[in-house]
């Protein structure tokens, strides 16, 4: 009777060190991949806040507020000429330099992921009929209109009053001044993607 009874008891005790280690493999298998969700995540950071501070150089070293290259309009043609970076929204900086960055200009602090970053100009107008892509850069511009202040008088925080002054609220006047940019920062490792967004509004 022993021998049936141990037999049984090694089974048992097998079947339960098979489960412990496919729970134990699945574990390992899921902290791997968070663990490198996690370092993509902070790779597509890094180059997202390198995007952010070469467009505050731009303004203030370079004196150069980035603009594409074309002008305002945009047709469905230059969607369709390159429907994965967009190159015809890229901003350019001084002498022309497309606002495009990887990880052989800045360092994400892991040498197994690369980032690529684009900056968009988002100051644009679609030509009548144009036809959107997926993924494709959203258009932003200063809508305001009118003159501002018109000498119009306010009390501040003693009581005393102040004037408004008058200062011109022009969007061609005002857009010659302010940059729309979409910064989009995509680390990649091990045939998977993170993909960041960020908007920003510079003033000159």
């Amino acid at each position: 009777m022993a021998l049936p009874i141990s037999l049984i008891v090694l089974l048992v005790a097998g079947m339960l060190v098979g489960v412990s280690m496919y729970v134990v493999e699945n574990l390992v298998g899921t902290t791997l991949m968070k663990t490198e969700n996690e370092r993509r995540l902070n790779a597509a950071l890094a180059g997202l806040e390198y995007g952010k501070q070469r467009i505050v150089d731009s303004v203030l070293v370079d004196t150069v507020l980035p603009r594409r290259g074309g002008g305002f309009s945009v047709a469905s043609s230059d969607i369709t000429s390159d429907t994965t970076n967009f190159s015809t929204l890229v901003a350019l900086g001084k002498n022309n330099a497309q606002f495009i960055f990887d990880t052989d200009e800045f360092d994400v602090g892991d040498p197994s992921i690369s980032v690529l970053v684009y900056v968009y100009d988002l100051m644009y107008e679609p030509e009548p009929g144009i036809i959107f892509s997926k993924h494709f850069p959203p258009r932003m511009r200063y809508s305001g209109s009118g003159t501002v202040g018109d000498g119009q008088t306010v009390k501040d925080g003693s009581g005393d009053e102040t004037s408004l002054g008058n200062f011109y609220a022009d969007p061609d006047q005002i857009e010659s001044d302010l940059g729309y940019y979409l910064v989009r920062s995509t680390a990649s490792s091990g045939g998977i993607t993170t993909t960041l967004e960020q908007s920003v509004i510079m003033q000159r």
